[in-house]
């Protein structure tokens, strides 16, 4: 008796755990709609799993070259923040880690903005994890022959953002008609002006200046 009821229990265990495993591939955009027909008619009680609505950005920096202890000083202050605050706090951050994860922040809202179209201020971190990166070891010479090792580590940033609001898209500002260019008008004609020939009977004689007379001309100093 004790062995049936021990076999019983081991099938449970093995069903229980297939058809979890069968929920968790129902989720793949592979599987056909043929299965998924197939489970809704032998389990009509149980609703096929549902796919997150939460639309997740993700960037990743590889090969940081600061240590993971220092990154991290960094990273847990915009941690849950929103992209507008966590840019003012790493701009004004002294930290050496907090350019590179600017522009880490900075990317992964220009893929948001391109991809999926969400608005800015829709954005927070949801997540950013600073995982160690390979080691470069370097060796540094010393008094008596010895060398001192030197280790220069690196670091894997992981930066993902999420919704606010979820579904919500970014507004785009309604395109203005564009205008037809009109054609203008084609100039008339420049009437060509006839050149006038040199004359010399018409010259305009110039009026000769007056020679003063007088006492005027005593106290000129110059002479004509």
């Amino acid at each position: 008796m004790e062995r049936n009821t021990y076999q019983l229990r081991q099938q449970r265990i093995w069903l229980g755990i297939s058809l979890e495993s069968l929920r968790l591939q129902l989720n793949f955009p592979g599987m056909g709609e043929r299965c998924k027909k197939n489970w809704r008619k032998n389990n009509p009680s149980q609703a096929l799993p549902k796919q997150l609505n939460s639309m997740e950005i993700k960037a990743s920096h590889k090969h940081l070259g600061i240590s993971p202890r220092k990154t991290r000083l960094v990273a847990d202050l915009i941690k849950k923040k929103q992209v507008g605050q966590a840019r003012s706090i790493l701009n004004f951050a002294g930290k050496r880690g907090a350019e590179p994860i600017l522009k880490l922040l900075n990317s992964a809202v220009a893929s948001a903005k391109n991809n999926f179209q969400i608005d800015e201020a829709n954005l927070y971190i949801s997540k950013i994890t600073v995982d160690g990166g390979p080691t470069h070891k370097r060796w540094r010479p010393r008094s008596r022959g010895m060398a001192h090792p030197i280790k220069k580590r690196t670091s894997h940033v992981t930066l993902i953002l999420d919704e606010i609001v979820k579904g919500e898209k970014s507004k785009k500002p309604a395109k203005k008609p564009e205008k037809k260019p009109v054609k203008e008008a084609e100039p008339a004609e420049k009437k060509t002006k006839e050149k006038v020939k040199f004359d010399p009977a018409k010259e305009i004689e110039k009026p000769k200046p007056k020679t003063p007379t007088g006492l005027k001309k005593f106290f000129r100093r110059k002479s004509i």
